[in-house]
């Protein structure tokens, strides 16, 4: 039997056990990330005891969460299938954000992803099941120490490089991420947020996005962070064309074309729209269409539909990945 890689090492620290149901959800293909069709990007789920499932020539990543098979039989990183959290990732260290962010605490691993920068990853003592909980800390660590940098650092479907695979962007030359470290140090939320000096609640499961970060005590560089993020959805909403109009009307909508047109009623192309950031939303934005087959779709089901139509838009915040 060969030895373990360091990506199997890494995969095997991250999850020390996973329920029967649940999978970790791994990404991989050859080339530059830029240049390639949204299936590049399907995933694939991994199961402990599985083998990594890409050459080593081959861009490879893992999500920060674990998920369980939509009803379709499928495996996807979307809120619907969300498990729990495993992970917390400081991605663009030592590029736009200063390595000596990690003097606070000492993390898991850390993958050297492009030289000179770094993504540092920190495993939780206890799978989060909460995804409103995870996103507090994220969005507070954000604005505490990445304002203006990283945006998606608090989804619970972010992805980071596995290591002995390559960066395959062309401006990093064939470039093979290096783990530089990697353990099995475990960390409760709680001690993140005290360590990197970060004021968020996090002792109440099941409170709402709203209740954890109260739109009257936003910080301005998180309401900043809110208000690009919705910016980089619209971006690229328009360059897709589904942006119809660009001057919202007098409650703050703007027009645009539903991504789910297809399963409208005689494929009625209408009704769907934006709500700019607002207080009303926590400055997120909002979705609605008042097409019967999309009474479920809001906000959160729209960015996964973008991550899922142009993933590299969705991470040009993120680039190290």
């Amino acid at each position: 039997m060969s030895a373990p890689t360091d990506a199997q090492r890494m995969l095997a620290a991250m999850f020390p056990a996973l329920p029967d149901d649940e999978r970790a959800i791994l990404c991989g293909f050859t080339g530059d990330p830029a240049m390639l069709r949204k299936n590049a990007w399907r995933p694939r789920p991994w199961a402990r005891g599985d083998a990594v499932p890409f050459a080593p020539e081959a861009n490879a990543y893992v999500c920060v969460s674990t998920f369980r098979r939509h009803a379709d039989g499928t495996w996807r990183r979307r809120r619907e299938g969300f498990a729990a959290a495993h992970a917390f990732m400081i991605d663009d260290l030592g590029t736009k954000l200063a390595r000596d962010v990690l003097d606070a605490l000492a993390p898991s691993a850390l993958i050297e992803t492009s030289r000179g920068n770094f993504q540092a990853w920190y495993w939780l003592s206890e799978p989060e099941p909460d995804a409103a909980r995870y996103k507090a800390l994220g969005d507070a660590f954000i604005a505490r120490w990445a304002a203006g940098i990283d945006p998606g650092m608090a989804g619970f479907n972010r992805v980071g490089r596995l290591p002995g695979h390559v960066n395959g962007k062309p401006q990093h030359a064939g470039w093979r991420c290096v783990a530089h470290e990697l353990n099995e140090r475990r960390y409760p939320l709680p001690l993140l947020a005290e360590a990197f000096e970060i004021a968020v609640k996090l002792d109440a499961r099941g409170a709402s996005a709203e209740a954890l970060l109260h739109p009257s005590q936003m910080p301005d560089e998180l309401r900043r962070q809110h208000e690009d993020f919705f910016l980089m959805q619209y971006g690229v909403l328009k360059r897709l064309g589904f942006v119809r109009t660009g001057r919202p009307d007098a409650a703050g909508w703007v027009e645009i074309r539903c991504p789910w047109t297809e399963e409208h009623t005689g494929r009625a192309d209408n009704g769907a729209a934006l709500r700019m950031p607002h207080p009303d939303n926590n400055y997120h934005g909002a979705f609605h269409c008042h097409h019967g087959h999309c009474a479920e779709k809001g906000w959160r089901q729209l960015t996964d539909w973008i991550d899922d139509a142009n993933y590299e838009d969705m991470q040009e915040s993120g680039d190290a990945l």
